[in-house]
């Protein structure tokens, strides 16, 4: 299965509240229990990923279908404030 690349952005958010931890550089890595779920970035609109996220993005499809638009829009405000935070956090160590 693959994922648009305008929705990497909330499904990763969404993985990242459900208490996957993320990692990666060039690929999108998360972690959770052993299970790990993998999204190979490419250049393209869509990108490859592993079983285990693929059955991931199927719940995070169905929540959307049943929460509405609101569901991506609310996942994307978090996950803009946690990149705030982060940078903000990395300023601060980068000042002292």
């Amino acid at each position: 299965m693959k994922i648009k690349d305008s929705l990497t952005f909330p499904f990763v958010m969404w993985m990242s509240l459900g208490d996957h931890s993320l990692s990666g550089k060039k690929d999108i890595i998360m972690k959770r229990n052993g299970k790990v779920a993998r999204i190979t970035m490419s250049d393209d609109d869509y990108h490859c990923m592993n079983e285990y996220c693929s059955q991931r993005y199927e719940l995070f499809l169905k929540q959307w279908f049943n929460n509405g638009v609101s569901f991506i829009e609310d996942l994307t405000m978090k996950g803009n404030i946690e990149v705030m935070r982060n940078r903000q956090k990395s300023y601060l160590e980068l000042a002292k």
